[in-house]
């Protein structure tokens, strides 16, 4: 930015301070505008001008360097600005992605707590269906625990009824025995009586003994019944 060496409206010279400054001279003349004094010596003029050069020059330098200090700081600022700006932005689209992140959260927590709704009401459906299951399920228990405990009494009771009535087998077979046996003697004598009466009274029999001869074996009591009578044929008779 350049300053024009015509004076502004603004800035006015006093004639007679910028005399003295210049070396003492005195304006050789001047013309009065408004109160306010202009130059118009030749020499007063090229020095008035080279100050006005210099004092622009200066003046041009600092408003460069305040305009270029002007310029940096709000340069700075814009980026700074731009900075905050990007910084913003991406704040904001974390702050949006988080925002959808949440509202899916919500969601999908939504989405879970109908889940385990569900989950509950098949759970508790479930469980009323097996309540009854697991009742029946005990009550068979026990009722097989009790048939078992019954099976092994019973199968104590039936030892002891195989015991006892292969005691009262043995009994009765040595009582069948005996019975047989004492059949068999009375048959026996009965024949020898009936063979004595037969031969009348002159016979060598009338005054004879019957004697008892043993049992025969199992073996040859099961045989037929004539053998039986063959058997008992060679016996004596019993008184």
């Amino acid at each position: 930015m350049q300053i024009s060496l015509t004076p502004a409206p603004s800035i006015w010279f006093d004639t007679a301070r910028i005399a003295r400054k210049l070396g003492g001279l005195h304006p050789r003349g001047a013309s009065k505008d408004q109160g306010r004094f202009f130059v118009w010596h030749r020499d007063v003029v090229v020095v008035l001008d080279s100050k006005l050069e210099a004092i622009a020059f200066e003046y041009n330098q600092l408003l460069t360097q305040q305009l270029d200090s002007q310029r940096r700081y709000f340069e700075g600022l814009l980026a700074s600005s731009s900075n905050e700006t990007a910084t913003l932005r991406g704040m904001e689209e974390r702050v949006e992605e988080s925002t959808r992140s949440a509202k899916a959260a919500v969601v999908h927590a939504k989405e879970m707590e109908i889940k385990a709704r569900t989950f509950e009401k098949k759970w508790n459906e479930a469980n009323a269906q097996i309540r009854p299951i697991q009742e029946e399920r005990e009550f068979l228990k026990q009722l097989n625990e009790q048939l078992m405990q019954n099976q092994q009494h019973f199968r104590n009771k039936l030892k002891e009824q195989e015991a006892a009535q292969k005691k009262v087998n043995l009994e009765n077979e040595e009582t069948i025995t005996d019975l047989r046996e004492q059949v068999r003697d009375l048959m026996v004598f009965i024949q020898a009586q009936r063979a004595v009466a037969d031969a009348g009274e002159g016979s060598d029999l009338k005054d004879g003994t019957v004697l008892a001869v043993p049992s025969p074996s199992p073996a040859v009591e099961s045989d037929s019944p004539g053998s039986k009578g063959k058997a008992s044929g060679k016996k004596g008779r019993r008184k």
